[in-house]
């Protein structure tokens, strides 16, 4: 009994270790990039998400990202990176972004979800003006 115990809290943190972070939010028309690009604002900065469409399972998406300040001027930033996962959790995937040609690029290989599950979430993180800030958006593989 002591062995089945033991086993099992050894899974149940094993599993915890190794879940990845998840940032559901409801759906909201305008972070929603499957169809169209969109600009996703704070009180200091707002960001342009475009991605290569139609998204699709265990094929290459591109994601870009242009920083804007308050007046519309682009603007680079610190350590960006980018978070994805469904309501079901799809594991840690975490991809920093590379700067190339005046936008903060990143090409991604989503996994297919077994449970049918098509829309995914995807947090963007990094840091400006000694803050740092993180925005969610959304989008329905094909």
């Amino acid at each position: 009994m002591k062995k089945i115990i033991f086993l099992m809290t050894f899974l149940l943190f094993y599993i915890v270790a190794y879940a990845g972070e998840t940032f559901v939010i409801p759906y909201d028309e305008n972070v929603d990039i499957t169809e169209t690009d969109k600009i996703l604002t704070s009180e200091e900065i707002k960001v342009k998400v475009s991605m290569s469409r139609p998204a699709e399972p265990l094929k290459n998406i591109k994601f870009k990202f242009t920083f804007l300040d308050k007046n519309g001027n682009e603007v680079k930033v610190l350590n960006p990176l980018v978070k994805f996962n469904m309501k079901m959790d799809m594991g840690k995937l975490v991809f920093p972004l590379t700067y190339k040609d005046n936008k903060y690029v990143v090409d991604v290989i989503l996994p297919k979800c077994m449970m049918g599950g098509k829309r995914w979430y995807g947090k963007l993180i990094f840091r400006y003006n000694y803050k740092e800030y993180s925005k969610v958006f959304l989008f329905d593989m094909k």
